[in-house]
């Protein structure tokens, strides 16, 4: 499968908006690994992120440092790369910050994607664009394995945004991008993607690595809250297998990237596991805010149509952090630990195929 994705993925253009965040940063050095002349637009990148410490930039053709809610500016920017594909990670993906900016999240996300399609309507060249939600649009009232036909419903500001983003999406497919060649549009929602190099705010594994380091008590809000926790490496490769695959239907777009059922654990789950390996207190405290208690995603259609399987179980995926935290201790080359990771996940996925 490694060699089918370098065949497809060689030498094209491929745009990644939020190129300099988490996920941003780990899917450049995948598709460096196969290849791709990679471009990318976001804000200005923070001090502390993987894309600093790992000099992700160096993989880059060129990078654009641009608020995508910036209508003219994004689209000169898109006409003037002129991508094969965009991946349209760029977005206000924090649930707390959410609540507390909602103008911000919604120009962000809703607009921001509104931004870039109406750029991508302008492109000769551009044959998929692959826009990322999240697993929260469900009806998380009912308590079950969301599907990708299931109900979507945002009961919070984060969650409301993404669906307002799926319903711009639909509406593009239908109105703008509707002629045989036109670009395709993939959604993907994943579930709490985990690993080395996430920064952000108010979520349990940065604030657990936060309070390691700062020998500071660890603040839980929610220690009962079930999440489908997987390494961000999983569904980035399951993201470049939807992008690479020649035979879908249009109506078949949506597609969901969660981990195996052994995954679905707790917060307290995480919080235990990283207490086996490091001291830090913690406490337990109120939850000011309208968080979602259980997730759990169904993702028999991508395991049955792209032949994608997640490949690292959450203990492994624990264990890879704890690796990239003790490169970090002793000042390494965070690329090299990041190309080892990315090295040693596709052996992986080589193994059964």
């Amino acid at each position: 499968m490694k060699n089918n994705l370098s065949k497809y993925f060689r030498g094209k253009k491929i745009l990644i908006t939020g190129h300099n965040g988490f996920k941003g940063s780990w899917i450049s050095i995948l598709l460096n690994h196969f290849g791709s002349k990679i471009y990318g637009i976001s804000l200005k990148e923070e001090k502390k992120s993987l894309f600093k410490k790992a000099n992700i930039n160096r993989l880059l053709v060129k990078d654009y440092i641009c608020n995508i809610s910036q209508k003219n500016k994004v689209k000169k920017l898109i006409i003037k790369i002129n991508p094969d594909i965009i991946i349209h990670f760029a977005a206000q993906s924090l649930v707390i910050d959410a609540y507390q900016k909602p103008l911000n999240t919604y120009m962000t996300n809703v607009i921001g994607t509104l931004n870039i399609l109406e750029a991508a309507k302008e492109l000769n060249k551009l044959k998929k664009i692959l826009i990322t939600t999240t697993d929260k649009v469900y009806n998380t009232n009912k308590k079950k394995h969301f599907n990708e036909n299931d109900e979507i419903k945002g009961q919070d500001t984060y969650s409301s945004s993404k669906v307002c983003v799926e319903q711009l999406i639909f509406n593009y497919k239908k109105s703008y991008f509707n002629l045989k060649n036109s670009p395709e549009i993939l959604v993907a929602r994943s579930g709490n993607v985990i690993g080395g190099g996430d920064i952000s705010k108010d979520r349990i594994i940065p604030d657990i690595i936060k309070s390691i380091r700062n020998k500071k008590k660890l603040l839980i809000r929610a220690p009962k809250n079930i999440r489908p926790w997987q390494h961000v490496l999983d569904p980035l490769y399951g993201y470049l297998l939807l992008l690479s695959h020649r035979n879908l239907s249009k109506k078949n777009y949506i597609w969901n990237f969660g981990p195996k059922k052994n995954s679905f654990q707790t917060v307290e789950y995480i919080v235990n596991k990283f207490k086996k390996q490091f001291y830090f207190d913690s406490e337990n405290i109120k939850n000011p805010f309208n968080e979602t208690k259980i997730l759990k995603l169904n993702s028999s259609k991508a395991m049955k149509e792209l032949k994608w399987l997640p490949k690292l179980n959450l203990n492994e995926s624990i264990n890879k952090i704890i690796e990239y935290e003790r490169y970090l201790e002793k000042n390494k080359n965070l690329q090299e630990i990041c190309l080892k990771q990315v090295n040693d996940y596709l052996k992986k996925q080589n193994q059964n195929i």
